[in-house]
C-alpha cells in the first residue's frame, strides 16, 4: 500500500518506489524497481485512486462496525463469576481480526 499510494501521490522513480516496499517481501529492491518500470497513464491513475478511496472507505466501515460489536459487546452482564478468561482457544484464521479482545468479552 505504501507503493500504490506513493504512485498517487505522484512519485515516479522506480527506486524511491522499491524501497516502500513490505519487508516481509521475499524480492529485493532491485527486483521491485525493475518491475515498477513503466508508462503511468491518467486513466490507469484514477482508477487506482477510486480503487484506494474505496479501500479506505471499506476499512474505515470495518472499523466503525468493530467500535459498535465492541460497544454491545460491553454492555453483556458479567457471568464469569471472577475467574479469568482460560488460556488457549481456538486460533483465529481470520483475514481481518478484530481489534479488541472479542474472546474475554464472550467469555463472561
Amino acid at each position: 500500500m505504501k507503493i500504490i499510494r506513493a504512485i498517487i501521490n505522484k512519485e515516479r522513480d522506480p527506486q524511491k518506489l522499491a524501497e516502500l516496499r513490505n519487508p516481509r517481501c521475499k524480492n529485493d529492491a532491485g527486483v521491485i524497481a525493475k518491475a515498477l518500470h513503466g508508462n503511468v497513464r491518467q486513466k490507469h491513475l484514477f482508477t487506482l485512486q477510486q480503487a484506494v478511496a474505496l479501500f479506505d472507505f471499506y476499512h474505515k466501515q470495518i472499523d466503525d462496525c468493530e467500535r459498535q460489536i465492541q460497544s454491545h459487546f460491553a454492555s453483556f452482564n458479567d457471568r464469569s463469576n471472577g475467574n479469568p478468561v482460560p488460556a488457549g482457544g481456538k486460533k483465529s484464521n481470520a483475514h481481518h481480526p478484530m481489534n479488541f479482545d472479542a474472546r474475554s468479552f464472550l467469555y463472561i
